[in-house]
């Protein structure tokens, strides 16, 4: 997948990201930081012969790249943390790394804690 997209499939991954975390966390700082990041990289396409704004789009890509990742680990970190009441650890060398990919592999998928909720599944 990133070869085919170039690594451009991580944005709307983050976007997925943060409005999952938004939805859990009620924190919309994550979903923030990667409609951002989605608006600068739509203006880095942009044709320009002014040198400082390509420099300060291209400054501004790698800083919302890496503050999203960062900010999405700890969010996600301590949501599973409160959830579950342990410790969730995301690796920081591969966050700053992979970024998105990384986290979205890392997630952990959730059921029902309660027993009313699992009568779906438990047909008999």
């Amino acid at each position: 997948m990133f070869s085919v997209t170039g690594g451009l499939a991580a944005i709307p991954i983050g976007v997925c990201l943060g409005a999952w975390l938004n939805t859990k966390t009620r924190s919309p700082l994550v979903l923030i930081i990667f409609i951002l990041l989605t608006s600068v990289c739509a203006a880095a396409f942009y044709p320009t012969t002014n040198q400082r704004w390509s420099d300060a789009v291209g400054l501004a890509i790698v800083v919302l790249w890496f503050a999203g990742a960062l900010v999405a680990r700890h969010q996600i970190a301590r949501y599973y943390a409160q959830r579950e009441g342990s410790t969730f650890t995301l690796s920081l060398a591969l966050t700053l790394l992979f970024g998105v990919w990384y986290l979205n592999y890392r997630i952990r998928p959730e059921f029902p804690a309660d027993a009313k909720s699992n009568h779906l599944f438990n047909r008999s």
